[in-house]
């Protein structure tokens, strides 16, 4: 009766005991929410999975830990197992959340467990990640399953042994840069930054990126801005590729390892599949005497500068006639229909705008930017599979139109997205991106990436005058100036001299 007595008080003890732990790491879990929620994105949910055959074994009270998680907490949190079936989050509920998985310790069950969670996931392993283990584990194990994370490209998590977090306040982390670490650190107060940044330094390590659109083009300068941010390196893997790239090319140069980016060719409004340079006309004003001057002279008229002041002003209206024409010879022939302003217009043609089903369900999100499109959605032509869209766009099929925005393509889950997302924003709200659109054409022309020629038809025998051909006027112009001063000089020397006579003719 005794040892029974004695058994049921451990017994209580240790429930008790298990009780106080899970309502501690409940805590801690809730400050780590709150602070993450201030630093970086906005945590939406959180979500809690496990093992459906390992609930209630575990060091870890469920019930008790879920309970603690709905205490003073705003934000709605899900429990999900790793038993089938298996559906994305993304087609339930937003992205931006939190995940608090729940292992036992054993390698298997607990890989398989984060396997199902970021098949769940989707592409969104970058979402905060944080693991509860049992005191039972060693380091090592702790290493070994971080270093398995790292290899799925969940870089965004922190392991947490119960005891060791609510009495040392000790968690372990990776470090990404310049060597792939895994680290134990100290909880800070108020839990700020937990989770690490890994690409505040990035010690120069290179970011490879598959593009032939380089500086100084629009993303060109986000590469460089990007890099130059986190002190990276940039590489450029295809070098100076001149051949046509796909899409399909560029996804495998990123999908296999080879680069961290690559850039699609982006457009100003995505919604146009035609668009019209809008050319405003040229004036230019001309003198119609190049060396008129209010200067006193006398009132007599000589030949001589007569003859020049009609050889300047013939070639004053030779000069404006002239240059006059050859500015007129750039006609600019206008488009045989109207252009095409909106989306119905575009299938009014008889054109089809082809979009993916993921894309549509994104347009039907409540978000500001897509509310403008809303309207157009009955006009797409929704297509399944990405490959057959790729494929009609990679064949300049001109029977539908594409969506092509400013976008930049990353492995997936790349540690990357959210950074340069940021980068996006404030190059955006400081106005550099629009700056940046207003000077590549110009900056393109300085460094010779591009030229201008002239294709018009000219109608006639009629040649206008080349602006090198100019000199010839010009120097022609220049000469009869310089008569005109040397005739200047000689009428006051002249002027001189004839007093002078005539003062000595008087004296005699």
């Amino acid at each position: 009766m005794l040892a029974t007595a004695h058994n049921l008080t451990a017994l209580l003890s240790l429930c008790c005991e298990t009780l106080t732990l899970s309502q501690h790491l409940a805590v801690i879990v809730q400050n780590i929410t709150v602070a993450a929620n201030q630093e970086q994105r906005h945590i939406h949910t959180i979500i809690y999975v496990s093992q459906e055959d390992t609930v209630g074994l575990s060091q870890v009270q469920t019930d008790t830990l879920l309970a603690r998680f709905h205490e003073h907490n705003s934000r709605p949190v899900l429990k999900y197992n790793a038993a089938p079936p298996y559906r994305r989050f993304w087609d339930n509920f937003n992205n931006n959340y939190l995940v608090v998985a729940q292992l036992d310790g054993q390698s298997q069950f607990d890989e398989h467990l984060l396997a199902v969670l970021w098949q769940r996931a989707w592409q969104n392993t970058q979402s905060r990640l944080i693991l509860l283990l049992d005191d039972a584990v060693n380091a090592t194990y702790v290493a070994e399953l971080l270093q398995y994370c790292a290899a799925h490209q969940a870089m965004k998590v922190i392991a947490m042994r119960p005891t060791e977090a609510m009495q040392e306040k000790i968690y372990w982390t990776l470090k990404l840069f310049p060597k792939l670490l895994v680290v134990r650190r100290r909880f800070s107060p108020h839990y700020k930054a937990t989770f690490p940044q890994h690409l505040g330094n990035m010690h120069a390590h290179p970011l490879r990126i598959a593009t032939t659109i380089n500086y100084p083009w629009l993303s060109g300068k986000i590469f460089v801005e990007y890099a130059r941010r986190h002190n990276a390196t940039l590489l450029y893997p295809l070098g100076e590729a001149k051949d046509a790239l796909f899409l399909d090319r560029l996804d495998d140069v990123v999908q296999n390892g080879s680069a961290d980016m690559s850039c699609l060719q982006s457009y100003e409004n995505p919604f146009r599949n035609l668009s019209y340079s809008r050319i405003s006309g040229i004036q230019c004003a001309h003198f119609a005497g190049l060396a008129r001057s209010d200067i006193w002279m006398e009132s007599r008229t000589l030949a001589a500068r007569s003859a020049i002041y009609v050889g300047i002003s013939v070639a004053g209206i030779i000069f404006s006639t002239t240059y006059g024409t050859y500015l007129q010879s750039f006609n600019m022939r206008a488009p045989t229909s109207a252009p095409v302003e909106n989306i119905p217009d575009l299938v009014a043609r008889g054109t089809k705008v082809l979009i993916h089903a993921d894309e549509m369900k994104l347009l039907h999100l409540d978000v500001g930017q897509f509310l403008g499109i809303r309207p157009y959605l009955s006009y797409m032509t929704v297509f399944e599979k990405l490959s057959e869209i790729s494929q009609l766009r990679s064949a300049f099929d001109t029977r539908y139109a594409y969506f092509i925005s400013i976008v930049v393509s990353f492995s997936e889950n790349s540690v990357h997205r959210w950074a340069l997302n940021e980068l996006l924003g404030d190059l955006k709200a400081a106005g550099l991106l629009e700056f940046w659109k207003r000077h590549a054409f110009v900056e393109m022309l300085q460094l010779k990436q591009i030229t201008l020629k002239d294709r018009n038809r000219k109608t006639g025998d009629f040649e206008p005058m080349k602006l090198e051909a100019l000199s010839i006027v010009l120097s022609a112009l220049a000469v009869l100036e310089m008569l005109a001063v040397m005739c200047f000089f000689i009428e006051l020397c002249w002027a001189k001299c004839r007093r002078l006579f005539n003062a000595h003719s008087a004296f005699i």
